[in-house]
């Protein structure tokens, strides 16, 4: 998929479960983000795997992912995510 991400607020941290099927976020700025460092996800409906990696297409469980690509040992930040508004591509 491509997408273009068309929000820059980087100041905007939602829950993730305040954010509906078919939104797109990220565990990390905006700004990081366009730089291409980090993936954008969307949210997803899918069993136990609710988000899906829009540069892959693999599908993950939040808290699983969240896990692995958040370093907050002090547990800050929560289910706290960067919410994306997102042009997207989709070619099947």
């Amino acid at each position: 998929m491509k997408y273009t991400i068309t929000s820059r607020d980087k100041e905007v941290m939602v829950d993730f479960d305040s954010i509906k099927e078919g939104e797109v976020f990220s565990f990390f700025d905006p700004e990081s983000v366009q730089r291409g460092n980090h993936s954008v996800f969307m949210k997803i409906k899918n069993g136990s795997n609710n988000i899906v990696n829009l540069d892959d297409g693999r599908v993950f469980n939040f808290a699983d992912k969240k896990r692995s690509s958040i370093n907050d040992p002090d547990e800050k930040l929560g289910n706290l995510i960067y919410k994306l508004n997102a042009k997207i591509n989709i070619i099947v």
